[in-house]
C-alpha cells in the first residue's frame, strides 16, 4: 500500500499482484544491480521479450522511483507497435494503479512517476525527432533495430537519471542489417562496461508449449529456426559466400600466352579504357576493385580478373574517387 499524501510505503497489500516469469527473464525485469545500467535483449520470436519490457517498466515506476515525480521513456518503431507495449503495460498491472491519458499516451502512476510511450517514426526531415523535448530518468526500447536512427535522441533524454545512471532495456530481433550489426558489435566489443548484450532463444520461454519449437524444427529451414528460435545470427541467405580456395582463389595474374583485351572489350564505352572498377559504397567503408580483361590467345572468351584493391573509411563518395585516382 503507497500512500500517496506521506509519499512513502505503508503496510502490506491485501490483494498482492504475482508476475510468472522464466529464470532468464526475472533478473532482467528486476534490473538487478550485477547488470550494467543499460541492456540490449536479443530475443527469439516468442521468447517474451515485449512482455520483460512492460513488466520492466512497471517494476521502475512502482519499485525503483516511487515516491519521485519523474518521467519514464518507451519507444518502438511504429505506432501499432507502440500499442502493443502499451497493452502489455495494462496486462500486468490493475487498472487502479494508474490513470491513463490516450492523447498523449501516457501512464501515471499511483506511486508518482509517469511513462510516456513514444513512437520513433519521423514523417519528415522538417518535422524533427518525436522523442525530443523529453526529460527521462529510464528507458525501454521495444525491437530498437528498427528505430536505430533515433538512438542518440533517446541517449541525449537521460538527463534526469539520478546520478547520470540511466537505466535503459532494449529488445531487438535478429536481424540481417548491417547498421544494426554494427551498432551491436560495438556495445560487445567497446571498453564501455555500460552496455550488456543479452541472447535468449525461445526455448527459456517456459511459458510455451515444447511442441510448438518442435513444430517450428520441421517447419522452418536450418537457417530460419537458428535466426527465429536459436536468435542466432546468421546472416542473409542471398549473402554466402563459396568455400575459400587458395588454389581456386588466388593465382598470378596472367602474363605469357594471354592478351590483355581490356581495352577492346570495353571500346562500346569509349577508348583507351585500360581499367573496370567495381564501386561498392557503404556507411563506414567505400571499397573500388580494379579489374582487367585476359584472353588466352587462340580461346573465343576472356576472363576478368581482380588487379587492385583501393579503400577508404568514412568518406564521401568524391573522397573516394580522388583517393582511387
Amino acid at each position: 500500500i503507497f500512500d500517496r499524501k506521506a509519499g512513502r510505503w505503508y503496510g502490506e497489500s491485501e490483494c498482492p499482484i504475482t508476475w510468472y516469469c522464466s529464470e532468464a527473464q526475472a533478473p532482467l525485469i528486476q534490473h538487478v544491480d550485477t547488470l550494467p545500467p543499460k541492456i540490449l535483449l536479443e530475443g527469439a520470436e516468442g521468447v517474451g521479450k515485449t512482455d520483460v519490457l512492460a513488466k520492466w517498466l512497471i517494476w521502475r515506476s512502482v519499485i525503483d522511483f516511487a515516491a519521485q515525480p519523474v518521467e519514464l521513456g518507451a519507444t518502438s518503431p511504429t505506432q501499432p507497435r507502440l500499442e502493443r507495449v502499451r497493452q502489455a503495460i495494462t496486462q500486468y498491472c490493475p487498472e487502479e494503479w494508474y490513470t491513463y491519458r490516450q492523447r498523449d499516451w501516457l501512464f501515471r502512476f499511483g506511486t508518482w512517476p509517469q511513462i510516456r510511450l513514444v513512437s520513433a517514426h519521423r514523417r519528415s526531415e522538417a518535422q524533427g525527432s518525436p522523442i525530443q523535448g523529453f526529460d527521462w530518468v529510464a528507458h525501454a526500447g521495444d525491437e530498437l533495430q528498427d528505430h536505430l536512427d533515433a538512438n542518440p535522441d533517446i541517449e541525449a533524454r537521460g538527463r534526469r537519471a539520478p546520478k547520470g545512471n540511466y537505466r535503459r532495456l532494449n529488445t531487438a530481433s535478429v536481424k540481417a542489417n548491417a547498421q544494426y550489426r554494427e551498432f551491436r558489435d560495438k556495445l560487445q566489443n567497446s571498453d564501455n562496461k555500460s552496455w550488456h548484450v543479452v541472447r535468449l532463444p525461445g526455448r527459456t520461454n517456459a511459458f510455451v508449449f515444447e511442441q510448438h519449437w518442435e513444430n517450428l524444427k520441421h517447419e522452418l529451414s536450418p537457417r530460419e529456426y537458428e535466426r527465429r528460435v536459436m536468435a542466432m545470427d546468421v546472416g542473409r541467405e542471398d549473402a554466402v559466400y563459396t568455400g575459400w580456395s587458395h588454389e581456386e582463389n588466388i593465382r598470378p595474374v596472367p602474363q605469357l600466352g594471354c592478351d590483355d583485351v581490356t581495352a577492346s572489350v570495353l571500346a562500346q564505352w569509349g577508348l583507351n579504357n585500360t581499367l573496370l572498377v567495381g564501386y561498392d559504397p557503404g556507411r563506414r567503408w567505400d571499397v573500388s576493385l580494379l579489374l582487367k580483361a585476359y584472353r588466352q590467345r587462340g580461346a573465343s572468351k576472356h576472363s576478368w580478373w581482380v588487379v587492385g584493391e583501393v579503400s577508404t573509411k568514412r568518406t564521401t563518395t568524391e573522397e573516394h574517387i580522388k583517393a582511387l585516382l
